[in-house]
């Protein structure tokens, strides 16, 4: 009975802390990122804005709690490291403001010999989506955006191509297919025709606790309670 009731003790424990573990609770369930916000680039040494970044790769923090940290590396061709360029014309609709490459004179935007890609694996929780804006799209523009899992690379999984969406306006792109964001967390972007800007936003919803996980923990306690009763008894 000992050698039992020692058995169940372990199974509950292992239970509770995997239970405890997927229930784990987040200052927010979202987070956002600035890709035009020069105060939130964490790299040493970036030049900012409107200037060569002088940096193929920038991390940028979230504009809240400044805990959680994505990564975004410019490519031309792909593979091949490119300087960025941080982008600030100001804030008003319609300005041009965002996240582009330095070579590409005189826009700066992202060309169809270029790739920027996006990390999200710095961030360091489970993702339900990721949505994240392209603008400066032009009548016969188009962009092509996918989900990786190796920077330098476009990625195959999730793919999304835009051809000729409407002109002058911001473009969502949003992955929401959570286990193909934790196994292929690197956004790719690149253009079809033309050229087109990554938008200063991205924002990330992260996961909420499954209700397996919530019917585990419970699972778990009353496990317990049945231990402690056979002891006392």
């Amino acid at each position: 009975m000992k050698m039992r009731l020692a058995v169940l003790t372990g199974v509950v424990g292992a239970a509770m802390a995997v239970g405890m573990a997927m229930f784990t609770t987040h200052p927010a369930s979202a987070q956002s990122f600035d890709f035009a916000n020069c105060a939130t680039i964490i790299t040493a040494g970036a030049a900012c804005p409107n200037v060569d970044s002088g940096l193929s790769s920038l991390t940028y923090k979230d504009t809240g709690p400044g805990t959680f940290h994505v990564v975004a590396d410019g490519f031309s061709p792909p593979g091949t490291p490119t300087n960025l360029f941080v982008k600030f014309t100001g804030t008003d609709p319609g300005v041009e403001t965002g996240l582009g490459l330095t070579k590409n004179l005189p826009d700066h935007e992202i060309t169809a010999a270029d790739l920027v890609n996006i990390d999200l694996s710095g961030i360091g929780e489970k993702l339900a989506s990721a949505d994240l804006a392209l603008e400066s799209i032009q009548p016969g523009e188009g962009f092509k955006a996918c989900l990786g899992n190796t920077v330098g690379q476009l990625g195959g999984v999730d793919c999304m191509t835009f051809t000729n969406p409407p002109s002058g306006m911001e473009q969502d792109v949003l992955f929401n297919n959570a286990a193909d964001l934790a196994a292929n967390p690197v956004i790719g972007i690149t253009a079809l025709t033309g050229d087109v800007l990554i938008a200063s936003s991205l924002d990330v919803a992260l996961a909420v606790p499954e209700p397996g996980s919530i019917a585990l923990l419970g699972t778990a306690l009353v496990g317990l309670m049945l231990v402690r009763r056979r002891q006392s008894a």
